[in-house]
């Protein structure tokens, strides 16, 4: 009987050391995961982030197409009333070169216009 007992109290050590080793190994894993979902959220910090900035940058990029159209728009009016204003007055230098009284005032009209 006593060897019995003995053989029981060595098993029930072996047991609490299994379970104190489970115990210690399951405190690491759960150590582990916490470590896992604190980096989970960092990069979720920082993806965000990210998508925030390419947001803000393809607003930029649209602001900026925008406005070299209306640049554009802008220049090809300013072209068109030079080219009006080169035509006028070219017709109008014409007009005094043609006419006799224009000869003389040709200069004087080509200055004032």
């Amino acid at each position: 009987m006593k060897s019995l007992a003995t053989q029981t109290a060595k098993a029930t050590d072996d047991i609490a050391r299994q379970i104190d080793a489970i115990q210690r190994s399951s405190g690491g894993a759960v150590a582990a995961i916490n470590e896992i979902a604190r980096i989970i959220g960092q990069i979720d910090q920082v993806a965000t982030g990210i998508a925030s900035a390419v947001e803000e940058e393809g607003a930029a990029t649209k602001e900026i197409a925008r406005n070299v159209q209306q640049a554009a728009t802008g220049t090809h009016e300013v072209s068109s009333n030079i080219g009006g204003v080169s035509a006028a007055r070219f017709g109008k230098l014409q007009r005094c070169r043609t006419s006799p009284q224009g000869r003389r005032t040709s200069l004087t009209a080509i200055s004032t216009s």
